[in-house]
């Protein structure tokens, strides 16, 4: 008389999954990117309640030309001011 063995249950899980999970995690981020883009840049026409790009630079050019805590940026550049640069 012989006796069969059963071979021990399969507990690998199924080919498709590690290719499933990575296709998924990759569609996610890919998803994730997209729907993270920024706006448009508006033109200074936009309503003055959404932000406009345009505007904003205006604000900007002006906070530049004011003095810096070491002072103005020209001492700065010429060199009289020797330290921070």
């Amino acid at each position: 008389m012989q006796i069969q063995l059963s071979r021990p249950p399969d507990r690998r899980p199924p080919y498709w999954l590690p290719l499933t999970t990575i296709l998924a995690v990759i569609l996610f981020i890919s998803l994730m990117l997209w729907f993270e883009k920024p706006p448009e840049a508006r033109k200074i026409d936009a309503p003055a309640t959404e932000f406009s790009a345009e505007r904003a630079m205006a604000h900007v050019e002006r906070i530049a030309q004011e003095h810096t805590r070491w002072g103005p940026l020209p001492m700065r550049k010429s060199g009289l001011i020797w330290w921070n640069r």
